[in-house]
């Protein structure tokens, strides 16, 4: 039978980063490095090498080397946020999670979001500070909470996610991954009033036809 996490790659994980989606994604972001070329800039130039031939490699699902040469484009043009998003839409499409981990623990944000969020002992008005100078931060935080799911370290990605959901009331990824949480914890209703609430948001008309299919892995 098929899993619950597997179940949330079906729903959820194809249509954020699909090999398809990795075509349509480089095009845009290949030509306009390209667009920055009107002067000779050698790096930008090898860059642009292997970009394409990442592109390529993709393309016959061979996303090993396509990483190689993402990670060399990343090294000659370490300012290309385009760039070093793909290259972790690549980490995160081949679960390369440590890879992830590391880059977002080398953003200047991490250590504000550690010393907040990992750390529950603040006195309530100073937590609360700290909570509204990561408004900024939301999706680092929940790209921490998501990884952490998926490296199996789920107290963590619970505390994170906990606190994105409640500042997001409308997205519906950061509770199905909090009831993926407790679907491993084997806490049912914790995991049911998750999946409830992402599949609310998401669409309520589908809410409940959804909700009893992920309940069948929760039992």
């Amino acid at each position: 039978p098929q899993s619950a996490s597997t179940l949330a790659e079906d729903l959820i994980y194809e249509t954020l980063v699909g090999k398809a989606g990795f075509s349509r994604m480089i095009s845009p972001w290949s030509l306009s490095l390209k667009k920055h070329l009107y002067a000779f800039c050698p790096a930008k130039k090898a860059a642009i090498g292997h970009i394409e031939n990442g592109k390529e490699k993709i393309q016959k699902g061979n996303l090993k080397d396509a990483v190689c040469h993402y990670k060399d484009a990343v090294a000659l043009v370490p300012a290309s946020d385009d760039l070093m998003d793909t290259l972790l839409d690549l980490y995160v499409y081949t679960r390369d999670y440590p890879s992830v981990l590391k880059y977002l623990q080398q953003l200047e944000s991490y250590k504000e979001i550690a010393g907040t969020l990992y750390h529950p002992e603040h006195e309530p008005a100073e937590r609360k500070k700290r909570e509204e100078s990561l408004a900024s931060s939301l999706f680092v935080v929940y790209m921490l909470g998501f990884v952490h799911f998926h490296m199996g370290e789920y107290d963590k990605a619970m505390t994170l996610l906990e606190w994105v959901t409640s500042k997001e009331p409308l997205d519906y990824i950061p509770p199905y991954y909090l009831g993926l949480c407790h679907v491993a914890r084997k806490n049912r209703d914790e995991a049911v009033r998750f999946f409830r609430m992402a599949m609310e948001r998401q669409n309520p008309g589908v809410a409940e036809k959804r909700l009893n299919e992920l309940a069948r892995f929760v039992e």
